[in-house]
């Protein structure tokens, strides 16, 4: 984030590209969909290391021809159980659509580079994430 604090507000902005090849095991379709999106951070720091993230954004998918753009929005809190490693869950969704509700665990491997696994439910569904963050 471009303003952090020790304690406090710190906020930010984030810019994500993707690209997904879709295949559908019920039929022989295979498709490309790319996504962009633009959101606003914003997270408060708390004395005991406690903290809390709010995330409000705009994403844009093209698929088949057609574009599709929502409001996107998070929820997100975590609590340290290490120095290193955290307690994370939060709430997240697209407007138009019920929230996803997630737990999982952030390590931080050094400064600024961080690992992280999340299981969670929505939307009438289950799924899992694993991923890395470089913060700079």
């Amino acid at each position: 984030m471009p303003v952090q604090n020790e304690l406090g507000w710190s906020v930010g902005a984030r810019f994500d590209l993707g690209h997904t090849r879709v295949h559908d095991n019920a039929t022989p379709e295979r498709f490309t969909e790319r996504a962009s999106a633009l959101t606003g951070l914003a997270s408060y720091r708390l004395a005991n290391a406690q903290v809390l993230h709010l995330n409000l954004g705009h994403k844009t998918v093209r698929s088949q021809g057609a574009r599709h753009r929502t409001t996107t929005w998070a929820v997100g809190y975590e609590v340290p159980l290490t120095e290193q490693l955290q307690l994370t869950s939060e709430v997240h969704g697209e407007q138009r659509s019920r929230p996803d509700k997630a737990v999982g665990l952030r390590y931080t491997i050094q400064d600024g580079l961080k690992a992280s696994a999340a299981v969670g439910r929505g939307n009438g569904r289950t799924f899992s994430q694993v991923g890395m963050a470089w913060e700079f």
